[in-house]
């Protein structure tokens, strides 16, 4: 983080984002945690973040505190769902599984692999359930994000988005009934796992 901070060369620039990196630092890092699922990826995410804020400081300092976490909020899954995808993007080309390589030959699991199996089923089931996620409108998918990734408070959730807490579970209900409307068959399914 000091090496960001010693690329800003106006003292209050300096200050505003020290003072971001201090007050947001950690919501930053459990947003990235919680849509890439590991602690190195979430640090480096929470640098990316940072250096998105320090490139774009104009449109950071003149936005209202009440809406400076959502914008934060939102510029983290963004980042986060990015790097997300290019490590995707990265594993897919590596060597499967099932796939022969080269030679013909495939790789196999180790005989001390026990319970990869299900260890392999709930990372393919998490990945399926953020697929079907995804279809939702966002509104509904932020929702879900804070109260069941984050496991925010209806309180919590209703500050960081500055609604009341009825919204909040109004919009929740609703998400709920999004799902199950577009994708219930499929989702009874992912639950049977």
């Amino acid at each position: 983080m000091f090496t960001f901070l010693l690329s800003i060369e106006n003292e209050n620039d300096r200050a505003f984002v020290e003072k971001l990196y201090i007050k947001y630092g950690k919501k930053i890092y459990l947003v990235a945690f919680g849509v890439l699922g590991k602690k190195e990826d979430a640090e480096d995410c929470l640098q990316d973040v940072m250096r998105i804020i320090i490139d774009n400081l104009q449109l950071f300092s003149s936005v209202e505190e009440e809406n400076l976490i959502r914008l934060l909020v939102k510029c983290t899954r963004n980042t986060a769902i990015d790097k997300y995808r290019a490590e995707k993007r990265k594993r897919s080309k590596e060597l499967s599984l099932d796939e022969p390589d080269e030679n013909g030959e495939t790789a196999e699991l180790s005989d001390g692999a026990d319970g990869i199996e299900d260890i392999l089923i709930n990372k393919e089931t998490r990945r399926r359930l953020n697929e079907i996620i995804a279809q939702i409108p966002p509104v509904y998918r932020d929702i879900l994000f804070f109260r069941y990734d984050l496991s925010l408070k209806y309180s919590e959730i209703a500050r960081l988005l500055g609604v009341s807490e009825s919204v909040v579970k109004v919009r929740l209900y609703r998400a709920k009934q999004a799902l199950l409307k577009t994708k219930k068959e499929e989702l009874y399914e992912l639950r049977k796992k």
